[in-house]
């Protein structure tokens, strides 16, 4: 975990350096983005009546769109083994596609970075071909927190937005 949020946070250093805001602004952008990072609040609606059902919180992440992504997502978020659960969204994540060149030999040929300003899809599964619910998309940069009732009432759950949880 410490060597993917060193990476996130280069990364971030790298696309702050892009924007064409102050480097004051930038800065204050990236260490706001590193050390509070959105949260998402998890209530576990299995527990409701009865013992609780643990779940994964798993991620489809849009511009991931390739071949081996299970319907149900990709691990990201954690697990929900309570009533209540809060976690915190990562500042980053990457996905690499390699392909192999004529002779065999593996080749990087794509490299996707998420962030929270883009959108995710958020799934409660017990396994990854085995889904509970999922949320609708949304991006989690735009607000400090969000709320979610997982697995809920409808095929697909609108996180709400507020304020940020203490994981």
């Amino acid at each position: 975990m410490i060597v993917r949020l060193i990476a996130a946070s280069a990364v971030l250093v790298a696309l702050g350096a892009c924007q064409a805001t102050a480097p004051g602004d930038a800065s204050n952008q990236l260490r706001r983005a590193v050390l509070s990072p959105p949260t998402l609040l998890v209530t576990n609606a299995t527990c409701n009546p009865g013992p609780c059902v643990p779940f994964e919180v798993r991620a489809f992440i849009p511009q991931w769109r390739v071949p081996g992504q299970p319907p149900a997502g990709v691990p990201f978020m954690g697990s929900v083994t309570s009533r209540v659960v809060c976690l915190r969204f990562p500042v980053a994540d990457t996905f690499r596609t390699i392909a192999v060149n004529s002779v065999g030999t593996p080749i990087d040929t794509a490299l996707t970075v998420w962030t929270a300003d883009s959108s995710v899809v958020l799934f409660a599964a017990t396994s990854p071909m085995s889904g509970l619910g999922e949320t609708t998309g949304f991006v989690p940069a735009s607000s400090a927190g969000w709320s979610v009732t997982l697995p809920g009432a409808a095929a697909q759950v609108p996180p709400a937005p507020g304020p940020a949880c203490t994981p």
